[in-house]
């Protein structure tokens, strides 16, 4: 068994079986990324209540970034799906979702039902309190994650975008090769969540 499988965690199993859709051989990402959404804000010690309108912003500009799929998806990243599709792995629960109108002809909530809910998920219990008793696991799962979805040139540079980073890391860098991309540039509120991630600061020089 490689060091970066799952080895008796609930946690690690319900992600390791985590449902993922494949385009053209590759694993959908939705779900992983909005994983590591969830997992940043248990690592700031946040409640376990995940509302649509906080995930959804982070979500979509972490697709834009590492998602990979249809150009359609990538140019208008559908965060909407994970968020309700998470149900599935029973590693989370939406808050009153029988209440929410399927799509004609869907299976899920529209963007906009979700969205004007500002719909409220909280991780299986169990699984929030493995992570919370357990907050190596974090990393752990972290580290998991990354390693069963993306190439290894791109750790780091997902790790700094949800704030896993280290003091090393080439911050300045990471600007350059994101910052400049067309639907980043047209997005005013993605250059304060990265440097939110770094308390305002260069990670190389403080």
């Amino acid at each position: 068994m490689a060091d970066n499988e799952p080895k008796g965690s609930r946690w690690l199993e319900r992600v390791d079986n985590l449902n993922t859709s494949k385009s053209n051989g590759e694993r959908a990402v939705h779900k992983p990324l909005l994983l590591l959404a969830i997992l940043e804000k248990v690592q700031q010690h946040e409640k376990n209540e995940f509302t649509y309108r906080v995930m959804e912003p982070i979500v979509r500009k972490a697709l834009a970034l590492f998602g990979r799929g249809a150009k359609s998806d990538l140019k208008s990243p559908k965060a909407h799906y994970p968020f309700w599709r998470l149900q599935r792995g029973k590693i989370w629960r939406i808050d009153n979702a029988e209440s929410f109108h399927n799509r004609k002809g869907g299976s899920q909530p529209s963007r906009k039902d979700i969205n004007d809910a500002n719909a409220t998920a909280y991780l299986n219990p169990k699984l929030w309190q493995e992570l919370v008793e357990k907050p190596h696991l974090i990393e752990q799962t972290v580290d998991f994650i990354l390693h069963k979805y993306w190439a290894p040139s791109l750790h780091e540079d997902i790790r700094a975008f949800f704030g896993f980073h280290n003091k090393y890391y080439d911050y300045e860098g990471f600007q350059r090769r994101y910052l400049s991309r067309t639907y980043l540039a047209r997005d005013p509120q993605f250059s304060p969540l990265v440097l939110s991630a770094y308390n305002h600061q260069c990670a190389v020089c403080g």
